[in-house]
């Protein structure tokens, strides 16, 4: 049976738990490794600040790498993982592929490259460098990260799915987007769908600068679904 060990916060079902329960409905035995360290208020201190827990947090990956030997390793954006575990790992289990991946945008902005510091300085020891969007697929070269491939949105079968119980008849708006702004072409396609008429309405006033900027109808942006 082969074998993948998933390392990641473990923060939110949605995320590395879905990615387990996909593996594992494929009869790959899944190890889960935490590497959670309050991602919550990072900044440039924090990697000092929590030094003691990042080298602990590190050593317990080594030695779980090393019991359970996995086929692949699956780094979900492994904030705190150290660029010099990646390179060991590589050397103890060269028969392991290691594979990075990250659902934001590590790339853009000082805070984010201060932030996925780790993240980004690693990728060249990955074997795989799984990006969220495909401008990604050139960033990540700047970190000389080796063979990137596209790895989009997924969605769980047994939590995205209409139930049956709203009225489409009574339908307020045509369509609804419940999401961030990110600066990845979703404007892009916003501005499709307002330019074609179509009663649009988005859910997270983290919007509310663009509909300005564009003009788009503030009616339209409301706060976010809870």
């Amino acid at each position: 049976m082969q074998s993948i060990m998933i390392i990641g916060s473990w923060r939110w079902g949605i995320y590395e738990e879905a990615l387990a329960r996909g593996f594992s409905s494929l009869g790959t035995k899944v190890f889960k490794f935490s590497c959670n360290c309050d991602e919550t208020s990072f900044n440039i201190q924090q990697p000092f600040k929590h030094w003691r827990k990042i080298k602990t947090i590190n050593n317990n990956l080594l030695s779980a790498c090393v019991e359970n030997r996995p086929d692949m390793l699956f780094f979900y954006r492994g904030t705190f993982i150290l660029p010099s575990s990646i390179k060991q790992l590589k050397r103890l289990l060269p028969r392991t592929i290691i594979c990075f991946y990250h659902n934001d945008n590590p790339y853009v902005s000082l805070k984010n490259l201060l932030k996925y510091f780790f993240f980004l300085h690693s990728l060249k020891f990955a074997d795989i460098t799984y990006e969220y969007r495909p401008s990604n697929l050139i960033d990540c070269l700047k970190f000389k990260a080796a063979n990137p491939k596209l790895l989009m949105s997924h969605y769980r079968t047994d939590y995205h799915w209409w139930n049956g119980t709203f009225d489409l008849s009574q339908k307020a708006y045509d369509v609804i987007f419940a999401g961030h702004y990110e600066n990845d072409g979703r404007v892009e396609y916003v501005k499709s769908i307002f330019n074609a008429g179509i009663d649009l309405h988005i859910f997270d006033k983290s919007w509310g600068k663009i509909f300005e900027r564009y003009n788009w109808p503030q009616t339209n942006c409301h706060d976010r679904l809870s």
